[in-house]
């Protein structure tokens, strides 16, 4: 799968802007502030309807503007694809996919399948457990549908059980009927998502430790624990044993919405005891290691967006990344940087080609496409 053209328009500080992709190497380079991770959020946003950072739709639209509109051009095989995403915040979002309106996002995502690495993910190891959990579940939504429709299902019923459980507080006899038959609504998803997870984890950690020596100096041993009280509980009597204490706190508190990734370094907990580089390294492989699940799952290259590469990596280490990324095992990536000769230098020597782009307040300027170095005439 390539990105082949991006257009974007009134999307964040770009105003109107073009850029055609011709190789499966993009580098996007331009000083901080410039534009550069704005491109690649743009990209995340047309293959999973919405920011990877968190932003509010009324956040992406450039100043004084009322809506943003960004557009690709994806070659999957034989197949030329077009995404249209038309954002008016306070409205509808409207996806066009082949010219024809998306009825349900949830049924368009993984479409276009993208794993991205940012120098904020390092927060994955510090912060609580949602952020974990978003990770897996955007993972595990782009190659399971299934899984995705029984996420959306298991949060509107812990909504609705939510809200039941706030009136029923104030009550000193409730009646606990509808509570049940939410209960009884929760289990068949439960089981699911916590079935899927536990799944995808296990696939996941040979992959991680795979990953995690191809990026790091030294020799350590790194996995990723599924933690859930599905665990060690099914879900029938976790609700059950947890009934009146949830009837007091007025909120829910079992069930697959407090599971947590422990991510581990030699036996230990990563948040304490990793030192930054270590940490870097490990997000990194982390993120590597969901990618190639991605890739073996829909069996169809993904698109890998790396913001920021040296952040994570010294020279030596983006060299062997590179050298790694080019191999047949990765598609189409893009690597944003803020020194524009720094990786064309390591690429030219790695005898492969990329395009670049220049990225500068909001603009997209080409520089001219690297050719592999033709040694044959000198020899």
């Amino acid at each position: 799968m390539n990105l082949e053209i991006l257009k974007l328009t009134n999307w964040k500080n770009f105003a109107s802007a073009q850029l055609t992709f011709a190789d499966r190497l993009v580098l996007l380079t331009g000083f901080n502030g410039m534009g550069k991770t704005n491109v690649l959020d743009a990209i995340y946003y047309l293959c999973m309807t919405r920011s990877y950072f968190g932003l509010r739709d009324r956040h992406l639209v450039r100043h004084n503007q009322s809506f943003f509109r960004l557009e690709a051009q994806v070659k999957q095989g034989a197949q030329t694809r077009q995404v249209v995403a038309k954002v008016a915040p306070g409205q509808r979002k409207e996806f066009e996919l082949d010219g024809t309106i998306v009825p349900k996002r949830s049924d368009y995502i993984g479409t276009f399948p993208v794993v991205i690495v940012a120098p904020a993910d390092t927060q994955l190891a510090y912060e609580g457990s949602e952020v974990r959990r978003k990770l897996l579940d955007a993972a595990l939504a782009q190659t399971d549908k299934q899984y995705l429709a029984q996420l959306v299902q298991f949060a509107r019923l812990l909504k609705q059980r939510n809200s039941l459980l706030r009136q029923l507080a104030n009550h000193p006899k409730p009646d606990l009927e509808l509570l049940h038959a939410i209960d009884y609504q929760l289990h068949g998803p439960s089981k699911f998502i916590h079935h899927r997870r536990k799944q995808y984890i296990e696939a996941l950690n040979p992959l991680l430790q795979y990953y995690y020596k191809q990026v790091a100096p030294q020799d350590e041993q790194v996995s990723c624990h599924y933690k859930s009280q599905l665990l060690y509980s099914d879900i029938e009597t976790l609700l059950a044993r947890k009934r009146s204490q949830d009837l007091a706190l007025g909120y829910s508190t079992a069930g697959i919405q407090r599971d947590d990734l422990d991510f581990r370094i030699d036996g230990r907990p990563l948040k304490q005891f990793a030192s930054q580089g270590q940490l870097k390294s490990f997000i990194l492989a982390l993120k590597l290691a969901q990618y190639q699940l991605l890739c073996t799952q829909r069996h169809l290259y993904s698109l890998l967006l790396l913001d920021d590469l040296f952040d994570k990596l010294d020279e030596h280490r983006v060299t062997q990344l590179l050298c790694l990324l080019l191999s047949q095992e990765f598609g189409q990536v893009f690597i944003t940087d803020t020194d524009h000769t720094r990786v064309p230098a390591i690429i030219r020597n790695l005898n492969h080609t990329f395009v670049q782009y220049e990225i500068l307040q909001g603009t997209a300027r080409p520089i001219a496409t690297s050719s592999a170095p033709n040694t044959t005439e000198d020899e």
